[in-house]
C-alpha cells in the first residue's frame, strides 16, 4: 500500500470528473492510513508521516463533507477528534465503517453507528456480501437540502423536527443535508446525486465559505460574477430555485 505524505499534494476536485469518485477515494485512503497507524503506531518518523497523511486527507475532506448527509458534520468532527488524540483504534474502525458503507450504500438502508465497540461486528457493517437484488428490496433512499443560515442550534432543530415527522410505514428514508447559502446550494445539487428535494428558506447568503477551487467554473451555470454579485438578498432565494 502507498500511504500519500504530507508533502504530496493531494488530486484537486478539478482533477476528477465526478465529485463523488474523489470523496470515495479520499476515504478509502483515510481509512488505509489509520489502519497502517493502528498497526504501525505513531511514534518515530514513519508514525509521523502517517499522522500528516491522515491531517491532510481531513482537511481535504472538510469542504466537501458539508453537502453530503452520511456521516454528517458531528460524526466528522468526532473522527477528527479522535487523530487529535491519537485514539487510532477508535479512529481505524469508524473510518473502516464509514468507508464501507459508503462503498456498499449500507447508510442507505439504515443508521450507521460511528464508534462504539459494540457495532465492531463485520457482519453488522459489510453489506457488501448481499445481492443487489437482497440490497434494491430497500425503501428508497434520497436527502432533502435545505438552504438557510442557521446556527448550530437551529440546524439542530431542524434536524430534529424533520426527524420527527418521518414515519415507519413511510415508503421511503430521507436525510437532511443542509447548507447556508446559494452558492453552496448549487454546490449540494452538483455534487450530491442524493438530493431529491430542496427546500429554500429566506435565511440564506450568497457566498459560501467554502473555498473551493472549482466553484467558480460551477457558478458559471448561472451567469457571469458579474451577475451573481449584482443579486440583492431578495433574489437570492429565488435564483436558488
Amino acid at each position: 500500500m502507498n500511504v500519500q505524505s504530507a508533502d504530496d499534494k493531494l488530486p484537486s476536485i478539478g482533477d476528477y470528473y465526478s465529485a463523488t469518485q474523489l470523496r470515495a477515494d479520499r476515504w478509502s485512503a483515510l481509512r488505509e492510513t489509520a489502519e497502517s497507524l493502528r498497526l504501525q503506531g505513531v511514534d518515530g518518523r514513519r508514525g509521523k508521516t502517517l499522522i500528516h497523511a491522515a491531517e491532510a486527507l481531513f482537511d481535504a475532506l472538510a469542504p466537501i463533507e458539508l453537502y453530503w448527509a452520511f456521516p454528517g458534520a458531528n460524526a466528522f468532527d468526532h473522527l477528527r477528534r479522535l487523530l487529535d488524540q491519537r485514539n487510532i483504534e477508535d479512529l481505524s474502525s469508524s473510518v473502516r465503517r464509514v468507508a464501507r458503507a459508503l462503498t456498499s450504500g449500507a447508510y442507505r438502508r439504515r443508521t450507521i453507528p460511528i464508534g462504539g465497540d459494540e457495532y465492531d461486528n463485520e457482519d453488522y457493517e459489510d453489506e457488501s456480501a448481499l445481492a443487489p437484488e437482497d440490497r434494491a428490496l430497500g425503501r428508497p433512499y434520497f436527502e432533502v437540502l435545505i438552504v438557510d443560515s442557521v446556527n448550530e442550534q437551529q440546524e439542530r432543530f431542524l434536524r430534529n423536527n424533520l426527524h420527527r415527522v418521518r414515519r415507519t410505514e413511510d415508503p421511503f428514508i430521507y436525510e437532511p443535508v443542509i447548507v447556508p447559502s446559494l452558492e453552496d446550494a448549487l454546490m449540494g445539487i452538483l455534487f450530491n446525486h442524493n438530493v431529491q428535494a430542496v427546500i429554500v428558506r429566506p435565511g440564506l447568503m450568497l457566498k459560501s465559505e467554502n473555498a473551493l477551487p472549482i466553484l467558480k467554473q460551477f457558478l458559471s451555470r448561472i451567469g457571469n460574477e458579474e451577475d451573481v454579485e449584482a443579486l440583492t438578498p431578495g433574489d437570492y432565494g429565488p435564483e436558488a430555485c
